[in-house]
């Protein structure tokens, strides 16, 4: 059976030893990362394309949680390995 870790930063868990799955577990810190990167260009540039694109990241993730609670998707069998079955599992944010 492979040992599964848990990304520090998020509860993404990838088989140890697994460099393409901590490259992937940082992947899923995009979102923030970017949201983060706009916020500094608006505070820099003052432009308001950078405050839309910040807005519809939010946006985003409200529709997101939303769309979740109204399908109430289960999530697959696998989650129990992942210690993950405590949310709904369709769409993924």
């Amino acid at each position: 059976m492979v040992n599964h870790v848990a990304f520090s930063l998020t509860h993404v868990r990838y088989a140890e030893g697994d460099t393409v799955g901590k490259l992937l577990a940082l992947v899923t810190l995009a979102p923030i990362f970017m949201f983060v990167g706009l916020f500094g260009a608006f505070l820099a540039r003052r432009e308001l394309q950078y405050v839309t694109l910040m807005i519809g990241i939010v946006i985003d993730e409200v529709v997101n949680v939303v769309i979740k609670k109204v399908i109430k998707a289960p999530r697959p069998s696998t989650c129990v390995a992942l210690e993950m079955c405590d949310s709904y599992g369709m769409p993924s944010s």
